[in-house]
């Protein structure tokens, strides 16, 4: 995937959520703080955004950052996260795992 695509990705996200949630432009820009000219940009894929960038949206949004990019609605980053991690492991240790948590351990280990 080229990066103008992924830019184009990032702004459709952003303006499927904002719509989703039932946001004007103008009420992305007030709770970001940002200029309904730059959200416009954004939503075009016009603009590479920097990280502090994708956090101001997000908390405009009502949302985590991770949203934009396959995160889990509902779900903090860490959740999201240490899901990612566990995914990481071969599946023999992910059996383990979800073992080891379903067993409600309420120490942590020594």
């Amino acid at each position: 995937m080229t990066d103008s695509n992924r830019l184009a990705e990032f702004g459709s996200e952003v303006r499927r959520i904002r719509e989703s949630r039932g946001m004007t432009l103008e009420d992305l820009a007030e709770s970001s703080r940002l200029t309904v000219k730059f959200i416009e940009k954004v939503e075009k894929g016009l603009l590479d955004v920097s990280l502090s960038t994708v956090f101001t949206l997000a908390r405009g949004l009502g949302i985590e950052p991770t949203e934009f990019v396959g995160g889990a609605p509902g779900y903090s980053a860490d959740a999201v996260m240490a899901a990612w991690l566990v995914n990481q492991l071969p599946l023999d240790e992910q059996a383990k795992f979800l073992e080891l948590m379903q067993s409600n351990m309420e120490d942590p280990p020594e």
